[in-house]
């Protein structure tokens, strides 16, 4: 009996091991043109999990999340309570971080003078995937070159003494000329609250003290993104 049960399971191992083989050259010969999205899973769990049906991971991980880029979004305690090994799911956000990574750097690196635009996609992926509230701050000389650009603090926006100290210290550390606020809202839409706009008129108000003007405030969720200059409701804030 344990003569045939290691039989079968010498067979399971080739005909993964004929899978793997097959799938890599797929990815080979076209990238992931022609791939579902759990054969893209598949692909990345064979690399973390070597003797194991990743097909069925892959499957059961998409169906649980609700899409592909749900499982990159999930917290690493949630990856790992759904089945997925504690290096699995570490590898998993490396890959994820990896994008947001290769992104800035790909497109953003190469000149830290940018436009408007570029300076959305910018904050969209510095945003992506979060799950709680972040702020950034980007600081540009009087010819639109970034100075600066950094999360300042996490947790909700608001104009606290602590926070416009910080922006108004910051700002004058790098002599800025003028300044634009992001923050994200993880669980909502991309538009302001009362209390985000009540706070970016006393944050203006504190950068105008100090010579800098306040260009915009941006606020990010998931790939959606709002300035208050683009709202003609918020934009009298700005002039």
């Amino acid at each position: 009996m344990s003569q045939d049960k290691s039989k079968i399971t010498d067979s399971d191992k080739n005909v993964h091991a004929g899978h793997r083989k097959r799938v890599k050259e797929k990815f080979m010969e076209n990238g992931f043109k022609g791939f579902n999205d759990h054969e893209i899973l598949e692909l990345l769990l064979f690399y973390v999990v070597p003797r194991r049906d990743t097909n069925e991971m892959a499957h059961n991980l998409i169906n649980i999340c609700g899409s592909l880029s749900a499982v990159f979004d999930a917290p690493y305690e949630f990856l790992v309570e759904k089945g997925l090994s504690e290096s699995a799911a570490l590898f998993l956000k490396i890959i994820f971080s990896m994008n947001k990574k290769y992104v800035e750097d790909r497109f953003f690196s190469e000149t830290n003078q940018y436009q408007k635009e570029d300076l959305r996609r910018k904050l969209i992926s510095t945003f992506l995937g979060l799950k709680q509230e972040q702020v950034v701050l980007v600081l540009f000389d009087t010819d639109g070159t970034e100075l600066f650009y950094g999360v300042i603090s996490e947790g909700s926006f608001n104009a606290s003494e602590l926070n416009i100290r910080l922006v108004t210290e910051m700002a004058m550390k790098y002599h800025a000329a003028s300044a634009v606020i992001a923050h994200n809202h993880p669980s909502g839409i991309a538009y302001p609250s009362d209390t985000d706009i009540e706070s970016t008129f006393i944050m203006k108000e504190a950068l105008a003290k100090i010579g800098v003007t306040l260009s915009d405030h941006f606020i990010v969720a998931s790939t959606v993104i709002n300035g208050f200059t683009s709202d003609p409701s918020l934009l009298e804030l700005f002039l």
